[in-house]
């Protein structure tokens, strides 16, 4: 692994740049699969600080693929202009599916409202091998599913409703953490603020008389002014990552009217429930009307419809682009979702002129 770069004399050596940002083993274990498959590594941090470094590196090395978690914001602009002048084909990695937090997905424009499967659902069932592929995840999506409705069952049992005062019917609010690229980026200026998104629902859920529950994101620390009981509302807050956040989430999900959220990845799991969701940004599911996506909270909160079968098909296509952690470690699984990617995107690839 060659993590500060030295020339190579060799020209014919597949050359592979990863751009290191973020915690985990995920980069890692790409660039272990790729010096496996033959290519020469080429790693260095993705700041703004860093960016003529890595134009140089471009330059002099050509290499013909370039890997990062998330795609390349604009403080990395003319690193995204060094890539595309070159040649240099990108794929990004963001958060998977299922397992949440044990898996990435991998797309070759990038995460969120950029993504490969962006207004493309369509197109990508129309071609047969792709859809029949995609149907072998079928099952992975039914054990999503009951998984949640799993932890639902238990949760259910600890009396999580009385505790909170929850009513049987009920708008379920999903928070972002806080400074999260999501916000500053693909969400629309008014909804960037937590503590305003709390404070409005709680006024909208008052005007339409209906009950909101909001659930603060489990590494948020902000004071969102909001009491934590109402006549229309009730805050869960303080809850951490792990199996209590996870059963608390997954009961809210399965037993909520309807849910609302600023481009969070929970709506892969409200998708897979049922769940009509409404989303105030952009996101994975843009332009495939899988959610309902609204600038205006008064529409989210009136959102009641869903495509259950258009939510089930997009989940299938998402999760035949990822693996979980450990498998980008196994050269020959890395090499294969690279290949399926490139067979996905021929399917509506502009073309060549």
């Amino acid at each position: 692994m060659i993590i500060n770069p030295v020339i190579s004399s060799d020209k014919t050596v597949r050359k592979a740049l990863v751009l290191q940002w973020g915690k985990g083993p995920i980069l890692t274990n790409i660039m272990e699969s790729l010096e496996k498959l033959g290519y020469e590594v080429l790693s260095l941090g993705r700041s703004g600080n860093d960016v003529a470094t890595i134009l140089q590196l471009i330059e002099e090395h050509r290499p013909e693929v370039c890997f990062t978690r998330q795609r390349l914001y604009a403080n990395l602009s003319k690193v995204s202009e060094a890539l595309k002048r070159n040649k240099c084909r990108q794929l990004i990695v963001d958060l998977g599916v299922w397992p949440h937090y044990g898996s990435y997905i991998m797309d070759r424009h990038g995460d969120n409202a950029t993504s490969s499967l962006v207004s493309q659902l369509t197109n990508l069932d129309g071609d047969s091998q792709i859809r029949i592929k995609a149907d072998r995840f079928a099952r992975p999506v039914l054990n999503m599913r009951r998984t949640l409705q799993g932890r639902a069952a238990a949760e259910a049992n600890d009396g999580l409703a009385e505790r909170l005062g929850i009513p049987g019917h009920f708008t379920l609010l999903i928070l972002q953490r806080e400074g999260d690229q999501v916000l500053n980026v693909d969400a629309p200026r008014q909804w960037r603020n937590q503590k305003t998104l709390a404070q409005l629902a709680v006024m909208e859920a008052t005007r339409q008389d209906r009950f909101v529950v909001i659930k603060a994101h489990p590494q948020s620390r902000i004071n969102l002014d909001v009491a934590d009981r109402g006549p229309h509302h009730s805050l869960m807050f303080g809850v951490r990552f792990g199996a209590n956040n996870d059963a608390h989430l997954a009961w809210l999900m399965t037993n909520a009217t309807n849910a609302i959220m600023v481009n969070s990845t929970c709506h892969f799991q409200t998708l897979a429930l049922g769940l009509p969701t409404a989303c105030l940004g952009r996101g994975w599911f843009t332009g495939n009307q899988v959610v309902t996506e609204t600038d205006q909270i008064s529409e989210a909160f009136a959102n009641k419809s869903i495509d259950t079968e258009r939510s089930e098909r997009y989940l299938r296509h998402l999760m035949s682009r990822q693996l979980t952690v450990s498998e980008y470690g196994e050269p020959n699984k890395l090499e294969a979702l690279m290949h399926w990617l490139e067979q996905c995107e021929q399917v509506y690839a502009p073309p060549v002129s």
